[in-house]
């Protein structure tokens, strides 16, 4: 048998001592970012494309109610360090630019998506706190990046990616259950009142949306498995039901509307009636939601309205009493408050100038929970419009797939454009960009493969 070098013996010593004094003196953020950099390391002296593998499984599982570190968050950091690797990557893979340069939808998504996330990061020169603004650069770096990535490097394949993201999507419902138990005991985070999961309650909401749309439009095409895809849908909307976000099941019933009007190829009785079906079903289960009595006293001001008194107001046509029964949770002053920071009304007022803005009216340094009002005011007219812009294209690039034959294809378009339609709605009422690698960092993974396999189609067809 071939002798161990002792340095590599003396090595493993000192990291098993390492570990141990770690978890010994409870140092689980140092321990948490020190495997972390090992994993990242490793994958990447093997192969780059594992880093990619990497974030297509374990990408959404973040910041496990770690403590911060030096002052920055460990899902920051990690971000960060992501950022650069990929940026690495990306460098060696630009010379396959010219494959796709003719591609429309390449077109797309370079002078109709990309544009916003450059604009609004660039903003960040003439903000109030430059500093602030990196909280989010990262994130909408590492969206980019990733998409670019999974869409150049031809070693990616479409249908293996696909998988990966498959089994992504029960790690990360798994694990965040187990970690929920583990914060109940007192052992990772911290106990409380709403389902937290390994990411937190705020990170994984988007998630677990991303998570059923993927699967619905899988088990809508036939893509997955029939089985494994309504168990994973259920897993979901358990796991959503215990977080308690009301603007998830908007997204979500925004999300079905969509996948409705993009399965409906021509009108008739038969497809209204499907269509009509699907909507009344899931009404009806966010209505049973909505009976509960913890979402009940969550969404309304007060326990003696309900979801069917915010109903018999809509039916009557007294608007103004419906919204007045909803707990916006302060979002109305908010919002009022935020126009009156419009000032730099062509070119905004710089990314993160909303949250510094919103601390000296409320006290409290938080988000406007509105991502139109926030880019509006940040990005400016300019910046606004590029959003809108980005939105647009996304729904561009899944349309043009809505007659596709291929299987892989339509199933990517259709969860591509079910996703941004969730995400457009949701933008009414939350802060859907801060958490750009929980969201736009999937969504463009998807497109990336979706330009991917159309080149390959029509290859083959040639």
């Amino acid at each position: 048998m071939k002798e161990i070098n002792k340095y590599y013996f003396i090595l493993l010593l000192v990291l098993v001592g390492l570990v141990s004094y770690l978890i010994i003196s409870s140092q689980y953020t140092i321990l948490f970012l020190l495997f972390l950099s090992m994993l990242l390391f490793i994958t990447t002296i093997i192969d780059f494309k594992f880093l990619v593998y990497y974030y297509m499984l374990f990408g959404a599982l973040t910041d496990p109610g770690l403590a911060r570190f030096w002052g920055l968050s460990v899902n920051w950091l990690r971000n960060s360090i992501l950022v650069g690797l990929y940026f690495v990557y990306l460098i060696f893979l630009l010379k396959r630019f010219y494959i796709y340069k003719d591609n429309k939808n390449f077109k797309t998504l370079i002078y109709g998506v990309l544009p916003f996330i450059f604009y609004i990061s660039i903003t960040t020169f003439w903000s109030i706190s430059p500093i602030d603004s990196f909280r989010y650069i990262p994130k909408y770096i590492l969206s980019v990046l990733l998409g670019l990535i999974v869409l150049l490097d031809s070693k990616l394949d479409v249908k293996k990616s696909i998988k990966l993201m498959f089994y992504g999507t029960f790690i990360f419902m798994i694990i965040s259950v187990f970690a929920e138990y583990l914060s109940s005991i007192g052992i990772l985070g911290r106990d409380s009142e709403y389902f937290e999961g390994f990411s937190g309650r705020h990170q994984s909401k988007y998630y677990v949306v991303f998570i059923i749309v993927f699967l619905l439009s899988g088990l809508i095409t036939a893509y997955f498995n029939k089985f494994s895809s309504i168990f994973g849908i259920i897993f979901g909307l358990v796991i959503l039901i215990l977080i308690l976000q009301r603007g998830a099941f908007l997204a979500l019933l925004l999300s079905i509307i969509f996948i409705s009007i993009y399965l409906t190829y021509r009108i008739s009785v038969k497809s209204i009636t499907a269509n009509l079906i699907l909507i009344a079903v899931f009404f009806a289960m966010i209505y049973m939601i909505f009976e509960r009595p913890e979402v009940q006293e969550y969404s309304f001001v007060s326990q003696r309205y309900g979801i069917s008194d915010f109903l018999n107001f809509i039916a009557k046509g007294d608007i103004q009493s419906a919204i007045n029964i909803i707990a916006f949770k302060g979002r109305l002053e908010m919002w009022e408050a935020s126009l009156e920071m419009f000032k730099n009304k062509l070119f905004g007022q710089g990314l993160a100038t909303m949250s510094i803005g919103i601390e000296e009216v409320v006290g409290r340094y938080m988000e406007l929970h509105n991502d139109w009002l926030q880019f509006l005011i940040e990005g400016g007219y300019l910046g606004f419009t590029l959003y809108l812009i980005m939105w647009f294209s996304l729904f561009k690039i899944s349309w043009r797939f809505r007659k596709s034959k291929d299987k892989t294809l339509k199933f990517l378009a259709l969860a591509i454009g079910a996703y941004t339609a969730g995400l457009f709605g949701w933008s009414f009422f939350d802060h859907i960009l801060s958490y750009g690698q929980m969201n736009f960092s999937f969504l463009f993974i998807l497109v990336g493969l979706l330009i991917k396999r159309e080149i390959e189609v029509k290859n083959a067809k040639n």
